[in-house]
């Protein structure tokens, strides 16, 4: 799906990262929260640009009902703009943590698509939906 900036209202920053920071947005046209991973291409080497440019390519060929969904990415002013799928529980890694204090187990479909990710493309960070 094509998007542009004025597609989405910008509602908080949720995270971030080497490459870039995260922002909770609502898409305009449908309502529908979503999360937006900018990262500044201009700030990278050009080693980390293409990184960035291959996990666009990576979130969306990955499809499995545990792994986070990739719905599209845009550029606006200098920055790449990669839309996915909100996940409200956020991300593995926060997840086995609160787990581990709680000394709580996960369900194995809860973690199915983990493999998945790392069979594929040698993925290392991921998203529990």
């Amino acid at each position: 799906m094509a998007f542009t900036a004025s597609d989405f209202n910008e509602l908080s920053v949720i995270g971030r990262g080497q490459y870039g920071t995260c922002l909770l947005a609502e898409h305009k046209p449908s309502g529908q929260l979503v999360v937006i991973k900018k990262v500044d291409i201009a700030k990278l080497s050009p080693e980390s640009a293409e990184a960035a440019e291959r996990e666009v390519g990576l979130l969306s060929s990955l499809h499995h009902p545990s792994i986070v969904h990739c719905y599209g990415s845009f550029m606006h002013a200098g920055v790449l703009c990669i839309v996915i799928e909100y996940c409200e529980r956020g991300d593995l890694g926060a997840a086995i943590k609160a787990a581990k204090a709680a000394r709580k187990h996960f369900a194995e479909e809860q973690v199915s698509g983990v493999p998945v990710a790392h069979e594929r493309r040698r993925t290392t960070h991921c998203h529990i939906s």
